[in-house]
Order: C-alpha cells, then sequence, then structure tokens
C-alpha cells in the first residue's frame, strides 16, 4: 500500500531533481506523494527559501496542489497569472486547487461539481487580456448550493429551472 504524504510548501524543502544540460528539470519522483507549492510564490516571481519555483514545478507536472498560506487570495491571482504566463491552461490551474487538495485531505463530498457533492462556485471576473497589472475580481460565491457572497448583487439574475 503506497503512503501518501502532504508535503507542505514542497517548494521550501529543496527536493532532488535531475537537470538536462540546459538546467531544465527533467524529473523529481518521490513514489506515492502528493506536493503542494505556494500560489504567493506565482505572484512573486520566485520562491522565497531558493528552491524550486512553483511556475516551474507547474511547468514540470511535479505540482499536486496549488496552496495559500498568509496570503488566501493568492490563489485565485495565481491560477490566473500561471495561464497568462502560458505555464498552463486556466482549467490546468484551477485543477490544481480543487479535486486534488480535497483527495488529499480525504473530503470525499468536495473537489469536483457534481450530485451528491457539496458544490462550492466561484463567479470571478477575469482581467482584461493584455491589461498589464489587471487581476482576476471575485464577484459572488455559491457555498453548498447557497449564496455566500456577492460583491455585486446587480450582476446576478436568479432564474427558475425551466423558465422562458
Amino acid at each position: 500500500m503506497n503512503q501518501q504524504f502532504l508535503i507542505n510548501g514542497g517548494t521550501c524543502l529543496k527536493p532532488s531533481t535531475n537537470t538536462d544540460d540546459e538546467g531544465r528539470i527533467t524529473d523529481m519522483t518521490l513514489a506515492g506523494t502528493v506536493t503542494d507549492h505556494w500560489a504567493r510564490d506565482v505572484l512573486l516571481g520566485g520562491n522565497h527559501c531558493g528552491g524550486l519555483s512553483t511556475a516551474a514545478a507547474v511547468a514540470s507536472n511535479m505540482c499536486d496542489i496549488l496552496a495559500s498560506d498568509y496570503y488566501y487570495p493568492s490563489i485565485l491571482h495565481a491560477d490566473f497569472a500561471l495561464a497568462q504566463l502560458d505555464v498552463c491552461s486556466l482549467a490546468a490551474a484551477w485543477g490544481l486547487v480543487s479535486a486534488p487538495p480535497a483527495q488529499a485531505l480525504r473530503l470525499s463530498d468536495r473537489g469536483l461539481v457534481a450530485a451528491g457533492r457539496r458544490a462550492g462556485l466561484l463567479l470571478v471576473q477575469a482581467p482584461a487580456n493584455g491589461a498589464d497589472g489587471a487581476t482576476p475580481r471575485l464577484i459572488a460565491t455559491n457555498a453548498a448550493g447557497r449564496l455566500a457572497y456577492c460583491a455585486e448583487p446587480e450582476r446576478l439574475s436568479l432564474r427558475q429551472l425551466g423558465a422562458a
């Protein structure tokens, strides 16, 4: 049985990696582990401990979970930044903050939008393409089927299912 460990802030652990002649990471094998990296490192442009950067880990498929620490909005901003920097697609970046964290914490009712699961949904206004310094803006959140936060209620329209 593979035992899983959550490596908190894996970038600070300076994991052993192999690189090619041009310094690109070729592999980092820690069988049976789940690695998380700090979202804030994407926003800061590198790892403050001198380890593997989050963007490099994501680009090399060595990041399973994108986590936040003291700056919780970093998750939302980092997902869009990874996509804008062409490290990965927005869908792939979002995948690092949804199902894998729920699975790692054994929260089987979360992480996916599906029947029988708790749905946590965000309504986000994406930054304009090419806008310098533009960041995503959280408009509303829905937790377990209920509106939990709404910055702009006038933008929401609640319609009855089946209504024309």
